[in-house]
């Protein structure tokens, strides 16, 4: 039985240290590593190894940056058993505890016979091709597959390590059929194909803007690819909420025949407004950062409503005719206003006085004309 797991600097894992029991089960919000633990633990015990292609993505975020070819990163997962008659001579002191007990030790750590290869490189990635993988006892004899005292079977609809079918096709192919040279070049140009490719501008902006609206909208970074399909399925999710239709708000304050314009507002579309504040981290992602989605006209639609809203009231106030830029300005404007209000929510209290007074000098303009 496992009684104790390590893990270092796997996934999304920094460090791990957890003891279990005969009957365990692994609780917490999306994103925190439950999927990550079994794969981890999958992986040392040997779950489908064969195809296995290490990448930098399976490192922790924090070895990605000011990476020093003196000391490059390694994973370390360890698996410790209770003791199984028979094994006994597996049993050492080859793990971070330095114990003497049975267990299994999955490292993977560069290969020092390739230094002079990465002297003259200046490594933006971590350099997989050039590291090897190793599971071996705690005694440091290497693990024999077909040899363990177990099976392992993992039934996990989460985890996205072992379940790309078509990349390990393509991983054993390649493995078979090229050289360890030609194997090492080919992932040498891979990783500079990743290098160019992060490196490029507008795929840098993608992934900020994906990052910030995980963040505002307090989802997983690491669930976005997971559980969004593509950009336009997350912001369905993530805004679906915070639609307000606005015609219908203007429509009942037209249709309110007494009082200005100003205290028509009051008494119908302030509330609808502060409504809308209460999801102001949603407005905000669906006014500055729908680009590429269905909702890339939401902050102009708004402003287009706002506009032929002010149109009626000014038919209202005044016989003159006015060119429809006037009321675009005035639509941008308080749009613009609403949102920074939004942008620099400090309390209830605070964003209710702002918002009174920016609908007055609105009003009071739309009125004096």
């Amino acid at each position: 039985m496992i009684n104790r797991v390590i893990i270092k600097n796997f996934k999304g894992i920094k460090y791990a240290d957890i003891s279990f029991s005969q009957k365990n089960v692994i609780v917490g919000n999306n994103g925190v590593g439950k999927s990550t633990i079994l794969e981890a633990i999958s992986l040392a015990l040997g779950q489908n190894n064969y195809g296995f292609e290490l990448t930098p993505y399976l490192f922790h975020r924090s070895t990605w940056n000011n990476l020093n070819k003196s000391f490059l990163p390694s994973i370390i997962i360890e698996v410790y058993l209770d003791n199984i008659s028979g094994y006994e001579e597996f049993t050492g002191k080859n793990n971070t505890l330095r114990t003497e007990c049975l267990g299994i030790k999955f490292e993977a750590k560069f290969d020092e016979s390739y230094i002079e290869l990465i002297e003259a490189e200046e490594l933006t990635q971590i350099p997989c091709e050039y590291y090897t993988i190793s599971r071996s006892w705690f005694s440091e004899d290497v693990v024999k597959p077909f040899l363990q005292p177990f099976s392992v079977q993992v039934i996990n609809s989460a985890s996205s390590l072992h379940n790309v079918k078509m990349t390990q096709f393509i991983t054993r192919h390649l493995q078979s059929n090229l050289s360890d040279e030609q194997n090492r070049h080919l992932k040498t140009t891979l990783r500079g194909l990743r290098d160019n490719f992060n490196a490029n501008k507008k795929v840098s902006d993608v992934n900020k803007e994906l990052t910030e609206i995980a963040k505002e909208a307090d989802i997983p970074v690491a669930l976005i690819y997971t559980y969004f399909k593509n950009k336009e399925v997350l912001f369905d999710a993530v805004v679906s909420s915070v639609y307000i239709n606005f015609e219908s708000v203007f429509d009942e304050e037209e249709s309110l025949e007494k009082g200005s314009a100003s205290e028509r507002f009051d008494e119908v579309g302030e509330n609808y407004i502060h409504e809308l504040l209460k999801e102001r981290k949603k407005l905000i992602i669906l006014m500055d950062k729908s680009s590429g989605t269905k909702h890339t006209e939401a902050k102009q639609k708004l402003i287009s409503q706002m506009q032929a809203h002010i149109e009626v009231s000014l038919k209202r106030q005044s016989k003159e005719e006015y060119d429809p830029m006037l009321t675009h300005i005035l639509a941008s404007n308080f749009t613009e206003g609403l949102l920074e209000i939004a942008r620099h929510y400090q309390s209830e209290k605070w964003a209710k006085d702002m918002l009174k007074l920016i609908a007055r000098c609105y009003y009071k303009g739309v009125e004096s004309l």
